[in-house]
């Protein structure tokens, strides 16, 4: 492994709420009160990094959770296992375009907004087999059960949260967790980078955050229409500070975008006739678009805000920072997918590659081991771009073009990433699964035209009964995977469909079917 794993323990927080505009958007950080202890090993020069905008690199891992047996997909994302990797490289690849495009608070006119010099670097992606696994509050006890590496390492954890907060963040932990992690899911991002902030000694922007740049936006609106602005603990009856999510609008219905009814009176908050007052929200001056609002708009982080930040990692995270300056750090990362590392019946699983982040080449060696001897089985070479996966099987008679290794052995997967500026390497052991493999669950397949260009038509005869199946595209030149078709239920008999290949690269391809037991057969293609 990169580092060694170190416990620490998360002590408590505190939760509060706000509703706007028909969503429910819950928050916990660290309480005021709590001080983190400092390490004491100061590690950067404060003003020099404001001043310059000398980059700094923060490890991060991210955890998803899948069912008990290992099996299913993704929790609170419905994402296949195999997508864990490639969403989250995607989730924290747009979290550090976020970071750099900090746009400016609103309410501060004629303040540019500071350079922000933070970046994260994914660590590694970890799937758990714990159905139903809760985070919110519980996300302490989670990181003390799978964190890795906690004092090194910001640890996220995408879970249920079962107050209805969208996520929370812990100072003291290092850690923090989301009910959701996916760009199709518009407001994860900004609720990470808030979390994120929590973890870093930011507090809400809307409350005593001790920065002067971070004006105030909670409002007042007389609801009810009483001419007195009352406080109330229910959120849609509470007329003191209150935050718009988003801006609402005239002339549109009930669940359309920017629709609201705040005061539940049937009529569009900003249709309000006297002696009722349109909704403040209705009005832009109103919205927020700091990173530690209740806001839709997540986009400015204030110059204040980025050195208390800074602050806290000097005074007790040094131990998260990756690298100061420089391009982004290659970190090297390999793991196996949940039902792999459970069903030792597959004779076809994979190492998967995916996590590995910002490398512009990679090289793979395999060994096998016997006690302290170590015999080299398989190695790639210095091979150009990411690494993805690798794929072996354990009987010589199962179709597929993978390299043949012994079942029920001891192997050492080793990666080493390089980029412009540094390298990592990575240990990965693992013991191999069985030999014995059924057939698969169809008499004959056929694919044409070939070469192809955009569509491939696949012919599957004679379906045993009604099985899974699912197909990819494996590029014999890159040794990467494309999928093709996702996992479908097909019935008994003949099948027929066609297969998009536009977006394929030109070369020669292995498509590969495989089904729900994890037993596969391939034919070879060439795309033009």
């Amino acid at each position: 492994m990169r580092r060694p794993i170190l416990q620490i323990l998360g002590l408590w927080a505190i939760l509060q709420s706000a509703t706007a505009q028909q969503m429910e958007y819950l928050c916990a950080w660290e309480p005021p009160q709590e001080q983190a202890s400092a390490s004491g090993d100061s590690c950067l020069d404060v003003q020099y990094i404001l001043d310059n905008c000398i980059k700094v690199y923060i490890r991060l891992n991210v955890h998803y959770f899948v069912k008990d047996d290992c099996s299913g997909t993704l929790q609170q994302t419905g994402l296949n296992q195999e997508a864990a990797y490639k969403n989250t490289e995607a989730m924290i690849r747009a979290l550090n375009q976020q970071l750099n495009d900090n746009k400016p608070q609103k309410r501060l006119n004629g303040v540019e907004p500071p350079c922000i010099p933070l970046r994260f670097v994914l660590s590694g992606v970890y799937v758990h087999c714990r159905s139903n696994a809760d985070a919110e509050f519980n996300t302490p006890v989670l990181n003390a059960e799978f964190g890795v590496d906690r004092q090194g390492t910001v640890n996220f954890y995408i879970a249920h949260s079962p107050n209805g907060a969208t996520g929370v963040g812990y100072k003291s932990d290092n850690s923090g967790s989301a009910s959701s992690f996916n760009l199709s899911t518009w407001w994860t991002l900004g609720n990470l980078y808030h979390e994120l902030g929590h973890i870093f000694g930011l507090k809400h922007s809307f409350s005593v955050d001790d920065c002067d740049d971070t004006p105030i936006f909670g409002i007042s609106w007389d609801k009810n229409c009483n001419g007195i602005i009352e406080s109330h603990i229910d959120g849609r009856l509470n007329e003191r500070n209150i935050h718009c999510w988003g801006l609402l609008s005239p002339n549109v219905g009930p669940g359309a975008p920017g629709y609201d009814d705040g005061n539940d009176n049937g009529v569009n908050d900003c249709e309000e006739v006297p002696p009722c007052t349109p909704s403040p929200c209705c009005f832009e001056e109103n919205l927020d678009n700091n990173v530690m609002s209740y806001s839709a708009d997540k986009s400015a982080l204030t110059r204040c805000q980025l050195e208390r930040m800074l602050k806290v990692i000097n005074q007790s995270k040094c131990g998260l920072i990756e690298r100061i300056g420089g391009c982004p750090p290659t970190q090297a990362f390999i793991d196996r997918l949940p039902r792999d590392r459970v069903d030792n019946a597959r004779c076809c699983q994979c190492l998967m590659l995916e996590g590995s982040w910002d490398e512009e080449s990679y090289e793979f060696e395999l060994y096998e081991v016997d006690g302290a001897l170590r015999t080299l089985v398989y190695q790639t070479g210095r091979m150009q771009g990411q690494a993805t996966r690798f794929c072996y099987k354990t009987n010589a008679n199962y179709s597929g073009p993978y390299p043949l290794l012994r079942p029920h052995t001891s192997y050492l997967a080793v990666l080493h990433t390089f980029n412009a500026c540094s390298d990592d390497g990575y240990e990965f052991p693992f013991v191999t699964g069985g030999e014995d493999c059924d057939v698969i669950p169809f008499v004959s397949w056929e694919i044409a035209p070939n070469p192809v260009e955009d569509e491939l038509r696949v012919r599957i005869d004679g379906m045993f009964a009604a099985g899974e199946v699912s197909a990819e595209a494996f590029h014999l030149g890159t040794q990467t995977n494309w999928p093709m078709m996702a996992p479908r239920t097909l019935e008994s008999g003949d099948h027929e469909f066609i297969m998009n290949t536009a977006g394929l690269p030109s070369g020669a391809y292995a498509l590969i079917l495989t089904s729900a037991q994890g037993l596969a057969t391939y034919k070879t293609f060439i795309k033009q």
